[in-house]
C-alpha cells in the first residue's frame, strides 16, 4: 500500500532546530491522517506526545511505499522524531514527485502547488487563506509577546531565511484559536489543518498521475534519482568547517579592496558620487565619456550587462602592464575586478548566516533544481567555491590583456576558508571531465586515447589547431577557450571574437573528428523534440530559444550521472564498511569531498576505483586525482600514485612534506591487508 505524506514545520531548517508540528497523510484509498502537536509560543519548542508519535510509526509501518514532495526535507523533520533514516528506508520503497516532475520535464515548474494546478486542476484557494490567517494571528500572537517568526529578532532555527518569514509561523492561528477561546467554528481552528491534509491528497495524485506520463526513459532516470536521496540526505548530515580568523581576515581584506576599487572608479571618471550598479551612470561613462560603440540595445538605452562589458574589453590592445592600459579600459578591468569583489563578500556574509556558532556549515543539496540535473547546493550554495567556474566556456581568458586578474586568485576563489578541524580532508577529483564527455559523445576516439595516455586534452588541441608541438602558454589557453565554446554551444563569431583568431572555430572544428556532426545531431534534436538524452539516457529539455546549448546539456547532464552514481556507490561503502570512517561532506560539480582522520587512509584506492567505475558503466574513461588537505582547501597536496605492479591507485610516494615522511607500500589489489599511506 502507498502512503504519501507530507510534513507542516516552523521554519525551513531543521538541521538547525525547526521541526514538524503537523504531519498528515493520503494512503492508496485516499483516507488522510493527521497528526498535530503543540509549540510552545515562547520558545519555538514543538511539544510531542509519544503516543501520537507511535501512531504515526505504526501508520507507517502498515504501508510499502511512501510518497514526498521534496523527500529530504520530509525525512530530515521525520528523523527528528526518533527514527534513524536507515530504518526508515528500510523495507520500504520511497518516491518523490518532485524528482519524477524533473524526469518528466526537467525545466519545471516542480513546486507541488505549481503542479497539482496544472496537472490535477487542485485549487491552491487553501493556501492563500492560511497565509492570510497566518498574518492576522501573527498580530494577535505579538500582543501577547509571543516569539513570531521575525527577521528582525529571528528564532536561531529560522536565520538564513530569505522572504515570507510568517510561513515559519504557520502553527500560531489554531493555537491562538485555542490559547484565546474563539469559536469553536472560528476558521483558524482548522484553517491550517485543512492545507497540510490537502497537501499530501495532491501528492498522492501527482505520484499517480506521473507513473501514467512517464515513458520508459523518464521512469528509469527516476528510478536511479531516488537511489541518490539516501546519499544526499547522508551528505547534508555532515558539516563543513569554515576557519573562523580566515573567515574574519577575508571579509576585512575584501572589504579594503571595495574600497580601494570605488575610489579609482572614481578618480577614472570624475563622477564623485559613481554608483556602478546604476545602468544610467553606466551607459554615460562607456557610450559618452569613453565613446564605445554600443554592443546591443534594450528599451532604456544600450545594455550594460556583463556580456557587453566582456566583448567591449576584447577591443584593448595587447599591453604588458595596467600602466599601460588607456584609461577607458582601465575603467572595464577595475569595474568588472569590483564586481567580482562585491559578489565574494555576498558568499563570505551568505556563509557567516548559515553558520552553526562554531563556525560550521550544512548546506542543502536539490537534485531538481537545475535543468542540466547538476546537484544545486543552497543555505548556502557551496558549490560556487573553488575551482573556476567552466559552465562559461571563455571564463579563463576573456580579455587580450596580459594582466594579473582576480578569476585565477585563490583569495576570490575563497577555499582558503574552508578546512578540516580534526584529521585531514581528501578531496577526489574527476580529470578533465566535460572535455573527455565531449570526445566520447563525440566519437573522437583519438581525443580519448590521448587522455588516457596520460596529455592535457587542451594542450593537444592546440597541438592541432597551430600544427605544432611546441605550443606556448597563450595558445594553449586559445585551445581551452576553443574547446569549451565548442562544449557549451558558442557560435563561430563568439569563438573567433573570443580567441583573437579569425577562422579558429571552422579551424578547430576540421580538427577534432566526430564533433561537428555531434554539436549537429544535438542541436537539431533540440529542435525537433525539444529535448536531448544524456549518454546515461536522462532526458534534459532544452530551451525553445537556445537550441545550439544542446550540447551543454548533454556534457553536463552526463557529468551529474555520473557523479550521483560516485555519490551513491562511494556512500555505500564507506557507512557499509566496517572500520571505514570516511566522511562526505561536500560535492563541487565534479569533486568529492572527504572529511577523514590522519590514521585511516587506506580505503582511498577503494574509493577512486568506485568513482572511476561510476563513469565506466556510462562508457566513460575517466581518471580520479586524490588530494589531501591539511590546513586550508586552497592548498592542497597531491598524494595519488599508481601501483607498479598492477598500476591501482595508491595513496602516495616517498616523500617529504611540511616536516612529515610518509610513503606508501603497496595497493589494497595486490595486497588487501596493505594500510597504504603510512606517517
Amino acid at each position: 500500500m502507498v502512503l504519501a505524506i507530507d510534513c507542516e514545520a516552523t521554519g525551513l531548517f531543521p538541521h538547525k532546530g525547526c521541526r514538524a508540528f503537523m504531519i498528515t497523510a493520503c494512503c492508496s484509498d485516499y483516507k488522510t491522517y493527521l497528526w498535530r502537536f503543540n509549540v510552545d509560543p515562547y520558545t519555538r519548542e514543538v511539544i510531542y506526545d509519544d503516543d501520537l508519535i507511535a501512531d504515526f510509526w505504526d501508520t507507517v509501518r502498515s504501508h510499502d511505499e511512501l510518497v514526498f514532495h521534496h523527500a529530504n526535507y520530509d525525512l530530515q523533520l521525520l528523523d527528528k522524531l526518533g527514527r534513524p533514516i536507515d530504518d526508515i528506508f528500510k523495507g520500504k520503497r520511497i518516491h518523490d514527485t518532485m524528482l519524477a516532475s524533473h524526469a518528466y520535464h526537467s525545466p519545471g515548474p516542480h513546486g507541488l502547488k505549481e503542479l497539482a494546478v496544472s496537472l490535477l486542476q487542485f485549487p491552491i484557494d487553501d493556501e492563500a487563506a492560511l497565509n492570510d490567517a497566518t498574518k492576522e494571528a501573527r498580530a494577535v500572537a505579538k500582543r501577547y509577546e509571543w516569539y513570531i517568526s521575525s527577521e528582525t529578532n529571528p528564532h536561531p532555527s529560522l536565520i538564513g531565511t530569505q522572504r515570507e518569514w510568517y510561513k515559519g509561523d504557520f502553527w500560531i492561528p489554531q493555537q491562538i484559536a485555542e490559547t484565546l477561546g474563539y469559536p469553536d467554528n472560528h476558521p483558524w481552528y482548522s484553517v491550517c489543518s485543512t492545507y497540510a491534509i490537502n497537501d499530501p491528497v495532491r501528492t498522492l495524485g501527482l505520484h499517480l498521475i506521473f507513473q501514467e506520463l512517464m515513458a520508459p526513459d523518464q521512469r528509469k532516470s527516476y528510478e536511479k534519482a531516488i537511489k541518490y536521496i539516501k546519499p544526499i540526505l547522508k551528505m547534508e548530515y555532515e558539516k563543513v568547517p569554515l576557519i573562523p580568523q580566515a573567515v574574519d581576515s577575508a571579509r576585512e581584506d575584501f572589504k579594503k579592496r571595495q574600497t580601494q576599487q570605488i575610489l579609482g572608479l572614481r578618480r577614472l571618471t570624475g563622477i564623485k558620487d559613481f554608483n556602478q550598479r546604476s545602468p544610467l551612470q553606466l551607459r554615460k561613462v562607456l557610450f559618452e565619456k569613453y565613446e564605445f560603440e554600443p554592443k546591443k540595445s534594450g528599451p532604456s538605452g544600450p545594455s550594460t550587462d556583463k556580456n557587453v562589458l566582456s566583448l567591449l574589453l576584447k577591443e584593448c590592445p595587447p599591453v604588458s602592464t595596467y600602466d599601460q592600459l588607456p584609461d577607458k579600459f582601465k575603467f572595464l578591468l577595475d569595474l568588472k575586478r569590483l564586481r567580482k569583489t562585491n559578489t565574494t563578500l555576498q558568499y563570505i556574509d551568505n556563509y557567516d548566516t548559515h553558520r552553526d556558532s562554531n563556525y560550521y556549515l550544512q548546506p542543502l543539496f536539490k537534485q531538481a533544481r537545475t535543468g542540466t540535473g547538476r546537484l544545486a547546493a543552497e543555505n548556502p550554495n557551496t558549490t560556487n567555491v573553488g575551482k573556476q567556474d567552466m559552465s562559461n566556456p571563455f571564463a579563463a581568458n576573456d580579455t587580450k590583456i596580459e594582466l594579473d586578474d582576480d578569476e585565477d586568485d585563490d583569495s576570490f576563489k575563497l577555499r582558503n576558508i574552508f578546512g578540516p578541524r580534526k584529521g585531514i580532508w581528501t578531496c577526489c577529483d574527476y580529470s578533465q571531465f566535460q572535455l573527455l564527455i565531449f570526445a566520447v559523445a563525440a566519437g573522437n576516439q583519438a581525443l580519448v586515447d590521448a587522455y588516457l595516455a596520460g596529455h592535457d586534452l587542451h594542450q593537444v588541441t592546440a597541438e592541432q589547431i597551430f600544427a605544432k608541438t611546441n605550443i606556448s602558454a597563450a595558445e594553449r589557453t586559445i585551445a581551452k577557450n576553443v574547446n569549451f565554446g565548442i562544449l557549451f554551444g558558442a557560435g563561430p563569431n563568439k569563438i573567433d571574437v573570443t580567441a583573437g583568431v579569425p577562422g579558429i572555430y571552422s579551424q578547430a572544428l576540421s580538427r577534432l573528428p566526430g564533433a561537428k556532426s555531434f554539436l549537429a545531431a544535438s542541436e537539431r534534436q533540440a529542435r525537433s523534440k525539444g529535448y536531448v538524452n544524456t549518454i546515461g539516457g536522462y532526458r534534459l529539455y532544452v530551451p525553445r530559444d537556445r537550441p545550439y546549448a544542446a550540447s551543454c546539456y548533454i556534457i553536463q547532464g552526463t557529468e551529474a550521472e555520473i557523479v550521483k552514481d560516485a555519490m551513491l556507490d562511494v556512500s555505500e561503502y564507506t557507512y557499509g564498511t566496517k572500520g571505514c570512517n570516511y566522511r562526505m561532506i561536500m560535492m563541487v560539480h565534479d569533486e568529492l569531498v572527504f572529511s577523514v582522520p590522519k590514521t585511516n587512509h587506506h580505503h582511498l584506492s577503494k574509493i577512486i576505483s568506485l568513482m572511476e567505475g561510476a563513469g565506466s558503466k556510462l562508457g566513460i574513461p575517466v581518471k580520479v586525482e586524490a588530494d589531501i588537505v591539511r590546513h586550508n582547501w586552497s592548498e592542497k597536496q597531491s598524494y595519488e600514485g599508481r601501483c607498479e605492479t598492477c598500476n591501482g591507485t595508491i595513496l602516495g610516494w616517498e616523500a617529504k612534506v611540511e616536516g612529515e615522511d610518509y610513503r606508501y607500500s603497496d595497493c589494497m589489489d595486490c595486497n588487501p591487508n596493505s594500510i597504504g599511506l603510512i606517517y
